[in-house]
């Protein structure tokens, strides 16, 4: 097969040493055979829209802007650090996955918020425009689906590529697609408003099963819902080692002096002490900025996030020592912080990552009249885009430097500011499990989230089960709307559940929180999928025979399920009583459930013992 994939300092040097156009000729000649005719016409015509496209993206995607870089973009390449993987219980670096791309064309990669996702992703492009072998790989912002009013993928893809005076037609295209002429790199699934996702999802699905040739490249934060896309292996990025961390600081353009101390501590103590930041390049890269001013690092996430704006007001450039930009507006640090809070929880609430200037400047003047400011808006925005730089520009749209600064200024007004309309906000927030809304929220003020959001919604949902009814499981499904799956991988025969209602979000977000007492022991888990397995092979054992089929259970539920809007409009396959009540399925909701009562009782008891405490402190006071 050769050597295709090459080090980024390599790929730059082969990249800078070519005339861009010899290089699309040369991705041109590597396509043979179905449609190469059209495809190489299209990449040779001079100034083809298709040309213009990949010149477009070959910008977008090695050069980028970093919270160190605000004012220039620098090259992806000069501070790129190689990515690994795991996949199931191997490891692979990102060589490798790009090798695997020839053969394997259903990927996901998956990893947390500045994981380095989109990076890779960029650094994917570059590597296939330098060596396409045969393909013309295509970078898609999903976030950009959210704008348009037709949620078609497909001609989304190709109006972005060709114009309407292109000889390249729709057809030429799509028979590109069946060929595999195309290599799709789809960045940013999470990105995607909830309510488009499930839309979403069922075209990649669908173009991948109606296109076998095609490789698909999908990235998002963890989502339970790629676990059932059964064509498709996810990789997920592996956390950055202390070596990777210590090769992100030396590439990162910076005082040198800062860079410098700030590694060598890394080396020392810091990486041990904070591995959960620090093997996040985002992470990182924010603590270089907050290291010069804080020389030390806080212990939780919200503290960190503080602290980087804290920096970025007073500072306003961090690649010059001391350097103070102008405020256009002269707000103060916590009005400007206040009235900040409410311009990034209302986009993070409407689900917009990517604004233009008009609705941009109707939020800022909707957030002004919370707080009564008098100041022009369009000064708000300057200090947005110059001086604190939370907002950048992408062509004609603003984007957020990055989406955890939304979801941590989104918290921060819910714990600081304002509590009014709390659950019914944090009911939309749920349905976005991949976000750290809910969380952040919880370690900034716990003990109001769990008096004001916690106990009135466990005491409501215990309450409204009854732990004594026949079958148990039928009542818990109807209440949390679930959908039961059984799915034959790896030659094993096992269950699967999705579960659509708030309620049941709401004990995802709780898990998250309180790992400790919701979820059970992954042993326990393991063991009772075990007994699923036999109870299953008992059943269905010669019915399913070909790996990767899933088919919804009849548990019973058909007649409610039709006003489960969430639901996938699919058709039981199977029945589900009267067995199921022998598998571990069972088992496991009621242990769910118990983890839930114990948790109620272990959070009622803490609220009382903190109301005691403030009662005696009072008490006190006034004694004195």
């Amino acid at each position: 097969m050769g050597n295709l994939v090459v080090e980024p300092t390599t790929i730059g040097t082969l990249i800078s040493s070519k005339p861009f156009a010899d290089i699309v000729a040369a991705m041109a000649k590597s396509i043979v055979g179905g449609t190469a005719k059209h495809v190489y016409n299209a990449l040779t015509t001079k100034g083809s829209s298709l040309q213009s496209h990949i010149q477009a993206t070959f910008d977008r995607c090695t050069k980028v802007k970093t919270l160190l870089n605000r004012d220039q973009p620098v090259s992806l390449l000069s501070i790129y650090v190689n990515v690994k993987f795991r996949n199931g219980a191997k490891a692979i670096d990102d060589f490798g996955l790009i090798e695997k791309l020839q053969t394997q064309k259903r990927v996901v990669i998956s990893g947390t918020g500045g994981g380095g996702k989109t990076i890779f992703m960029k650094y994917l492009w570059i590597s296939l425009f330098e060596n396409p072998n045969g393909r013309v790989p295509i970078f898609v912002e999903l976030r950009r689906l959210n704008e348009g009013a037709n949620d078609r993928l497909d001609l989304y893809i190709f109006h972005s590529i060709i114009d309407s005076q292109s000889n390249f037609s729709q057809r030429d295209f799509e028979a590109g697609i069946r060929d595999g002429k195309f290599v799709l790199i789809l960045d940013g699934f999470d990105e995607i408003e909830d309510k488009k996702k499930d839309t979403l999802e069922r075209q990649i699905l669908s173009l991948a099963h109606n296109n076998p040739e095609l490789t698909i490249v999908v990235s998002g934060r963890s989502d339970p819902r790629f676990s059932a896309w059964q064509a498709f292996s996810i990789f997920h990025v592996i956390p950055f080692s202390k070596a990777q961390t210590v090769e992100l600081i030396g590439k990162l353009q910076y005082d040198r002096v800062i860079r410098k101390k700030f590694s060598d501590r890394v080396k020392a103590d810091l990486y041990d002490k904070h591995r959960s930041f620090l093997s996040n390049p985002l992470l990182t890269t924010m603590m270089l900025l907050t290291f010069d001013q804080f020389a030390d690092i806080p212990e939780k996430i919200h503290l960190f996030y503080d602290q980087a704006f804290d920096t970025l007001f007073a500072k306003h450039d961090a690649t010059k020592e001391a350097y103070k930009r102008r405020m256009y507006t002269e707000l103060s640090i916590d009005v400007f912080k206040r009235i900040f809070s409410y311009f990034f929880l209302a986009t993070y609430y409407d689900e917009k990552f990517e604004v233009s200037d008009a609705e941009c400047l109707s939020y800022i003047q909707k957030s002004f009249k919370i707080d009564g400011a008098d100041i022009a808006p369009e000064k708000f925005l300057q200090d947005l885009t110059e001086s604190v730089c939370m907002l950048q520009r992408d062509g004609t749209s603003l984007v957020f430097v990055h989406r955890s600064f939304q979801e941590y200024f989104a918290a921060y007004f819910l714990a600081r500011i304002s509590r009014n309309n709390l659950d019914e906000i944090l009911r939309k927030i749920s349905r976005r499990p991949t976000d750290n809304v809910i969380k952040m929220l919880y370690d900034i003020d716990q003990d109001a989230f769990e008096k004001d959001y916690v106990l009135p919604n466990l005491r409501r949902i215990l309450s409204s089960l009854d732990f004594k009814s026949e079958p148990f499981t039928r009542e818990y499904s109807k209440f949390l709307k679930i959908d039961l799956y059984v799915i034959k991988r790896d030659n094993g025969l096992f269950l699967s559940e999705e579960r659509h209602s708030d309620d049941a979000r709401f004990i995802d977000a709780l898990r998250k929180i309180y790992p400790k007492e919701v979820v059970s022991s992954e042993k326990e888990f393991a063991d009772f999928q075990k007994i699923d397995s036999r109870v299953l092979k008992k059943q269905f054992g010669g019915k399913i025979k070909q790996d990767g089929v899933r088919i919804r259970l009849d548990t019973g539920l058909e007649n409610v399920r039709l006003a489960w809007l969430e639901a996938r409009p699919e058709k039981a396959g199977l029945p589900a009583d009267p067995w199921l009540k022998e598998t571990g399925y069972v088992e496991w909701h009621r242990r769910e459930l118990d983890n839930l009562k114990a948790l109620l009782v272990a959070l009622e008891r803490r609220q009382a013992v903190r109301d005691r405490a403030i009662d005696d402190l009072l008490g006190n006071n006034s004694a004195l």
